[in-house]
This record gives C-alpha cells, structure tokens and sequence, in this order.
C-alpha cells in the first residue's frame, strides 16, 4: 500500500462548465422527453448537479460503488427523488462518457480522464478496494421497461444522437494495452533533445504516458512536443519544465499544437544576455546623472 488514507479533496476544472460532454448531459435529458412532452422536475438539471456533486467522492483511481442507492446516500441525501432518478440520470452520465459502470450489475463506476483533472495525486495513490474495469465500452439501453417508474422515458432509444454534432457517444476505441505503448522510444526521444535522464521504468511517466496515448495520441505526438519545447525552453530558466510530469501533463494538447518556435543560438542568447546587461548600465546612469 502506497499510503494510510485517500486523499479527500478533488480538483474541478472550470473547463467543466463549457465541456461538451457535461452539456450533452443536459441536451440529451431535455430531448429524450421532450416528443413525451412530459419530464420530472428538473430532471435534466439534476443530473448535471449530480454529476458535479459526484466528482469529491471517487477513490485516488477515480473509482467508487455504481449503485444508484450508495450515490443517493453518498452525494445527495436530502434530494427528495426516487432511485429510479439516480439510476437513470447514471446512465446518461454513462452513455455520454462522462463516466463508465462496469461489473456483470453495472455496480463500480470509474471517472473519464480522472487522470488528466487530477494529475496531482499520481504517484500518491492508496489502494482501490474496487477492480480496474477490463470492459469494452458499450452504450446502456434506455427504456420504459427498465425504468417502469419513470414511463415517459421510452423516447430516449430513438434520439439520433448525431444530431447533436458530438462524436462523444461513438464508442470509443479500447485503451492501448500497456505492453504495446512505446515508453522506450518516448523517452529516449526526450532524453536525446533535452539531454536529460528519465528512465523509462517509472511508473508515474509510464502512467503519464498512457494517459495520452488512450486519449488518441502518437509516438510522433510526443516527438512534436519535444522538439517544440526543447526549441522553447533550452538555455532558458524553463528549461527545469522540460519533464515528463510538465510535458505530459494536461497541456500536452497546447504544446502540441502552438507555433513553432526557432531555436536559439549561442549567439542569440549572448544578444539577449548583453541586451539585458546594456539595460541595466543605462538604469545605473540615470541614476547616477540624478
């Protein structure tokens, strides 16, 4: 065991707000009931409260129990709705891949992109008492015969879901099996550039790592980022950023797609360094003449 206890806290990015996923929540739950011209109150808005309320409580894997009765006792025990409510609004969080249920009683739930919002805690992490889920992803279906008290909901099984102009509710392809992700090639790519020494052994780079490949990104990727950060940084007090845990982290997409900068020469850093000391001789006879 890596630590005593779980960590308690749990960062919310503010991208939350603007997130097309946690909007096609909301879209999804207003137009599945809208041709039954009839919803529960609020439905839609619940949902994505309950989703935001959801975030503090997963485990340092961003795991936690799928069973809509522990997410009402849990996170919302004042709401004064019916489990089939929570039920329901679990699987729309699902079938937008806000989450994932998994178990042969979709009884564990994991996070989407845990890592990438909670970076913090890689490296600290306790043990789940919940499994790794190992399942392909697969929509949940919605109807009036899973959900008796909640009838008006048969609507939901013939949205065309393309219309929203998401490609979220695609099915994903399967993660990238560990095995089969080039660490070595990554790294060694980095080490040569930077003229630094990551091993390719450790598990926190590895899990960086694997965090970006499953979120579609190649070993070409990477080597863009290094070349464009080494071009940026190298001879600068940025260069201490060039590391895995910055290079990999949540701005990974940034770096990968902003303009290229020329490396710097010897000489263009002696203009800067003699430009600076120039600066400060003209401070220091203004001064003087003073």
């Amino acid at each position: 065991m890596k630590g005593s206890s779980m960590a308690n806290r749990r960062m919310i990015s503010k991208s939350l707000s603007y997130s097309e996923k946690f909007h096609a929540l909301l879209q999804i739950s207003y137009e599945g009931f809208a041709a039954a011209k009839k919803q529960p109150a609020g439905f839609p808005e619940f949902c994505q409260t309950l989703y935001a309320t959801m975030i503090p409580h997963p485990d340092d894997f961003g795991r936690m129990s799928g069973s809509p009765f522990n997410i009402k006792q849990t996170v919302l025990p004042s709401q004064p709705r019916e489990l089939d409510h929570y039920e329901l609004a679990l699987c729309l969080m699902h079938n937008v891949r806000l989450i994932t249920l998994y178990g042969n009683n979709k009884e564990f739930l994991q996070f989407e992109n845990f890592d990438n919002n909670q970076s913090g805690i890689i490296g600290k992490r306790t043990t789940s008492k919940f499994p790794q889920n190992t399942e392909p992803f697969s929509q949940i279906p919605i109807s009036s015969q899973n959900f008796s008290e909640l009838s008006v909901i048969s609507s939901l099984t013939k949205l065309n879901l393309t219309k929203l102009n998401l490609t979220l509710y695609c099915p994903a392809q399967p993660d990238a099996e560990p095995d089969k992700i080039p660490y070595n090639e990554i790294i060694n790519d980095l080490n040569q550039k930077a003229g630094t020494q990551f091993k390719t052994t450790s598990e926190k780079t590895k899990s960086l790592i694997a965090t970006r490949v499953n979120n579609g990104f190649t070993v070409d990727d990477f080597k863009t980022v290094h070349t464009k950060k080494c071009n940026e940084w190298l001879g600068t007090d940025q260069a201490k950023y060039l590391r895995p845990e910055t290079l990999y982290g949540t701005k990974f997409e940034s770096y990968l797609n902003q303009i290229e900068t020329k490396p710097k020469t010897e000489a263009d850093r002696l203009a800067e360094k003699h430009a600076g000391i120039l600066a400060w001789a003209k401070k220091a006879e203004a001064a003087n003449a003073q």
